[in-house]
Parts: C-alpha cells; sequence; structure tokens
C-alpha cells in the first residue's frame, strides 16, 4: 500500500457498484442452477489484497481482489459490468472439478483452454457475455489464422504464448487460450444432441483430447 497508494485509492471508486453487482449475480447464479441443477453455491469474497490477482477460486468460494479487479479497464470500461462478468466466469470454474489442474505442470494448453473456455462460456450464459470481453474484439476477423497456431502448440505443457500471460494488445493479445478454449466449447454446445448432457459434458471436460474430437471445432470455424 505503501508503494503503490494509487491501485487502493483508485479502488475506492469500485465500491459503489457493488451494489449492482450483487443483484445482476444474483440473477446469473439463479440462472446457473436452471441450466446445470447440480450446481454448488458457495460464497463470493470482495476482498482487499496486495494486488496479485483479480480473481481466483478455492475452498471458500469465489474471492475477488477489489484493487486489482478495479484496475483491470482494459477487460471492460464499464465497473459493474467487469465485476459481474469476471465473477461469473470464476463461479463457473467452482463447478468444474479439474479447475485446480489447469496450472498443474503436466496439463496442456489444449486442457487448459477447454476448462478457461468453459468458464467463459458458462458465465455468458448466465450472464450474458464473457469474463474477457475485450477478447472476442481483438479476435475478429483473425480467427482461422489465430487458431492455425494454436493447433501445433495444444499438447505443450508451456502454457505462455497462450494463458495467464497478461493483457497484451489489441495486435498481440494475451490469454488467447481463453478465446479458442470458448470457441471449442461452443462447438462442442452446438453440436451436441441433447443441451443439458452438453453442459454437463463442459464442466465435467477431463479428456481434454476426446472432447475436441467430438466438438467438430476446427480453426477458422463459423459459430453462431
Amino acid at each position: 500500500m505503501a508503494k503503490h497508494p494509487e491501485v487502493y485509492i483508485d479502488a475506492k471508486r469500485c465500491v459503489a457498484a457493488l451494489g449492482g453487482v450483487r443483484r445482476r449475480l444474483a440473477i446469473a447464479l439463479g440462472r446457473l442452477g436452471q441450466i446445470y441443477p447440480d450446481a454448488k453455491y458457495p460464497p463470493v469474497t470482495i476482498l482487499i489484497g496486495r494486488d496479485s490477482t483479480g480473481g481466483t477460486t478455492s475452498a471458500a468460494g469465489v474471492l475477488i481482489g477489489l484493487e486489482s479487479m478495479c484496475s483491470f479497464n482494459w477487460m471492460e470500461a464499464n465497473v459493474e459490468d467487469r465485476f459481474v462478468h469476471a465473477i461469473a466466469h470464476e463461479y463457473a470454474h467452482v463447478q468444474q472439478p479439474a479447475a485446480d489442474e489447469t496450472e498443474d505442470l503436466n496439463s496442456t494448453v489444449l486442457f487448459a483452454s477447454e476448462i478457461e473456455g468453459g468458464a467463459e462460456f458458462i458465465g455468458e450464459m448466465t450472464c450474458g457475455s464473457v469474463g474477457n470481453a475485450r477478447l472476442p474484439i481483438w479476435a475478429k476477423g483473425r480467427e482461422k489464422e489465430i487458431e492455425i497456431a494454436f493447433v501445433p502448440d495444444e499438447d505443450k505443457t508451456d502454457k505462455a504464448d497462450w494463458l495467464y500471460n497478461g493483457p497484451g494488445t489489441p495486435q498481440k493479445p494475451g490469454d488467447l487460450g481463453y478465446w479458442v478454449g470458448y470457441r471449442i466449447v461452443k462447438s462442442y454446445y452446438q453440436h451436441a444432441p441433447n443441451k443439458q448432457v452438453a453442459l454437463r459434458d463442459i464442466i465435467q471436460v477431463r479428456d481434454a483430447k476426446a472432447f475436441l474430437a467430438r466438438s467438430g471445432w476446427y480453426p477458422g470455424i463459423v459459430l453462431h
């Protein structure tokens, strides 16, 4: 706090949005229960941290670093939207049995992308938007190019080129694995005859290769 007082001073403006965030999340999480009856409902905690993470999950539920999330203007300019969409993403992770395995050194780019993409997809279904709303904008028109580059990296365990590498720039976006994973998951859902079973498969995915094979996804696929 002494080294970066501006972070904590700026965070005060986001406190004013939390009432609206709470109201909208109540609706979104109700929607989660409708589409996934086995949903778990641990608490969401908004906390003041050491500016190390915007959001994460643990046995205690969803943890949101107010000061970090407030500074993530690159995600979405509207503070209320940003918090709602990010929390919905993290809440989807709570439902995923394998969510805590994405940072395992042996997990692959494909597996982590499907987990993150699944959280983006479920979050969008419950609150209306993915957590990182900039990625679809930055990637528009470059879908095939990006996904062709993704394919040879999908079995790698070094995720630095695709995940957890920061916001990046419009020319070279970070975290593109979230976006590719979202499109794989969305393709799986759109091709599935039973949507409720598909949602369970998305949430409970463990075999990344089998999931990809069943998804019908290919680089540049047009999704609706």
